[in-house]
């Protein structure tokens, strides 16, 4: 969600220290969450003036932040709460490869489903990009996910995965601070060599869809 790029913000961000074990080292403490601090781009036009603006930027990124670290804590109390509440806007969510769903009870189900089955997840937020409409702000944001699923064997954690989805956050003002109104996650899928030397089951060079 990159509309109205001379009123965005652009920066990555880790999300915190993941769940089931310690990530802390290596990571720049001094850094804080933002691994490289992007530049103020607002033009300090619209309802709140410059100051505010950006104000509103930062608070809706530590709602972002906030969002993913309750995910990666399993913590569902505090996943419900950074969802807005239904009212007269019902809210919504595309996993990746999921169905859309609507209403605070489907999409909360999805998360206590997803937490109580990963044993341990980790976001690296990069490509973070902040549009604001004055009650509104869209996010975009790529997801570098580390998961893993239960230990095998014995062992401490099970096989972990890499996974990157570009996701799509759209925030809205609440009485008490900014909410999640809808979630789109979408998977990244890697480009192979055959891709560039032509593959004769893709589409644009078999002249029809994939077949499986």
């Amino acid at each position: 969600m990159t509309g109205g790029r001379g009123d965005s913000d652009s920066r990555d961000t880790g999300a915190g220290a993941g769940r089931g074990r310690d990530h802390d080292a290596g990571r720049d403490d001094d850094a804080g969450l933002y691994g490289r601090a992007g530049r103020d781009r607002g033009t300090g036009h619209g309802r709140a003036g410059g100051g505010h603006r950006a104000a509103d930027r930062a608070a809706v990124e530590a709602a972002n932040t906030a969002f993913y670290e309750a995910v990666e804590q399993g913590d569902f109390d505090t996943v419900s709460d950074l969802w807005l509440d239904d009212g007269g806007t019902p809210v919504s969510c595309v996993h990746p490869g999921w169905p859309v769903l609507s209403g605070r009870g489907e999409v909360l189900r999805s998360y206590a489903l997803i937490m109580a089955n990963t044993d341990y997840i980790q976001f690296f937020l990069t490509d973070v990009e902040i549009s604001l409409a004055d009650d509104i702000a869209v996010l975009t944001c790529t997801e570098n996910i580390l998961s893993g699923g239960p230990a095998e064997d014995g062992a401490a954690l099970g096989p972990l995965v890499g996974q990157l989805v570009v996701a799509t956050n759209v925030f809205r003002r609440a009485p008490d601070g900014w909410k999640v109104w809808s979630h789109h996650g979408s998977p990244v899928i890697p480009e192979t060599d055959a891709d560039d030397t032509g593959n004769p089951d893709h589409p644009d060079d078999a002249g029809g869809p994939l077949t499986t």
